[in-house]
C-alpha cells in the first residue's frame, strides 16, 4: 500500500506551518568534495595526454633525425646546341652523383664532356616537344656516359636549360 505524500524539499512550508529543515552540511560537504573530485581527475587527464603527446613528439623527432641523408654532388657541364633541319635545340645539364663520387667526377671532367658530346649528337629533337621525350633523353645521356665511362657512378641528368626553337620554311625561327 503505498501513501501519497507531497513532494517536500529543503525550505518549503508544509501543512501546519512548518520548515523543514536545511540539506545537512555532509551533504553539501560531499557535493563540494565530488567537485573537487572532478576538477582534480580532469586536471589529471589534461596532464596525461599533454604529456604523451610530448613524448610521441620527442620520438619521432630523434626518429626521423637519425635517418642519413645522402648527400649529391652537381658537375655542370657546358651548353651545347643541337642543330636540325626544322628545329635547333640549346641544351644544359648537370651532372648527379653521391659525394663520395665528386672526385671522380672533377677528375674525369673532360672525358665525361667529351661522351656528353657525343651522345648529344645522337638525340632525336623531336624528342624535346614531349615530357616523355625529355625523360628518355635523360636516360639515355645517363646511361651512354655511365656505359662508356665503364663505371655506374652518374646517378642523374638534370636539365638546366632547355630551349627549342622551329625553323619554318623562310629561314624564320619560332622559339618554344
Amino acid at each position: 500500500m503505498s501513501v501519497n505524500r507531497p513532494k517536500v524539499t529543503a525550505g518549503s512550508k508544509v501543512t501546519g506551518g512548518a520548515k523543514l529543515p536545511a540539506a545537512p552540511k555532509a551533504i553539501v560537504r560531499t557535493k563540494a568534495v565530488a567537485k573537487k573530485k572532478n576538477k582534480y581527475e580532469l586536471t589529471i587527464a589534461i596532464i596525461a595526454i599533454a604529456l604523451l603527446a610530448f613524448f610521441l613528439a620527442l620520438y619521432f623527432l630523434t626518429h626521423t633525425s637519425q635517418k642519413t641523408v645522402a648527400k649529391q654532388s652537381y658537375q655542370t657541364l657546358p651548353q651545347y646546341v643541337i642543330d636540325a633541319k626544322d628545329q635547333a635545340v640549346r641544351l644544359q645539364v648537370i651532372l648527379q652523383t653521391s659525394d663520395n663520387d665528386s672526385d671522380w667526377l672533377q677528375k674525369n671532367s673532360q672525358q665525361i664532356n667529351l661522351i656528353f658530346q657525343q651522345s648529344v649528337k645522337d638525340i632525336d629533337p623531336t624528342n624535346f616537344r614531349s615530357g616523355a621525350g625529355l625523360k628518355a633523353i635523360q636516360e639515355q645521356l645517363k646511361d651512354d656516359i655511365n656505359s662508356q665511362m665503364k663505371v655506374n657512378k652518374i646517378q642523374a641528368v638534370l636539365y638546366t636549360d632547355v630551349i627549342v626553337q622551329f625553323k619554318d620554311e623562310g629561314g624564320d625561327a619560332a622559339a618554344e
